[in-house]
């Protein structure tokens, strides 16, 4: 039997988050809001819907949690560096994975603009599309798609501008 293993954390002050993990690595990592979710157990399990097919949840940690969780504190405790933890993407196109990687070369405390990670992945009029593949990214902070911001601006945020800007506070790179 395949498990899907699930944790759900509050990272003060910045939100409450629940993590999924596989076997291989870390898959899904969702910002609760417990204030607007009474519920949240069933909001992360409709989510992870996807990633589940054939997995038995277990709603307790295995070792890629566990590094999670412990780097997650780290991070958001300003320990200058964002979480570095094997991921098990069970989707995105070759075009999204390509961009998720390049997201991951973007240093703690840096910023780079849709174009300019358009341009790193070989597809310099595609910044629409990067956008589109951070909106997708299955796991944010891990594969840091808040640190990617508009030309003239922030840009978006799956999980909410409010979001995106705690993140970069804590990491320098706004104001």
């Amino acid at each position: 039997m395949d498990f899907l293993w699930v944790t759900i954390r509050p990272y003060r002050p910045v939100a409450t988050i629940a993590a999924a993990a596989t076997r291989k690595g870390v898959c899904s990592l969702l910002f609760l809001n417990p204030a607007s979710e009474p519920d949240p157990v069933t909001r992360v399990l409709d989510a992870l819907a996807p990633v589940a097919r054939g997995r038995k949840i277990r709603l307790s940690s295995n070792d890629h949690l566990d590094a999670l969780e412990t780097q997650l504190a780290g991070y958001f405790q300003g320990s200058g560096a964002h979480p570095d933890v094997a991921v098990d993407f069970q989707e995105g196109t070759p075009f999204q994975r390509a961009v998720w990687q390049e997201l991951c070369r973007i240093s703690y405390g840096a910023t780079r603009t849709y174009g300019e990670v358009a341009e790193a992945v070989g597809r310099p009029r595609a910044f629409r599309a990067v956008a589109q593949a951070c909106g997708r990214n299955p796991v944010p902070i891990v594969v840091p798609c808040h640190r990617v911001v508009a030309r003239d601006g922030l840009g978006g945020y799956s999980s909410g501008l409010e979001i995106k800007k705690a993140l970069l506070r804590l990491e320098g790179a706004f104001p």
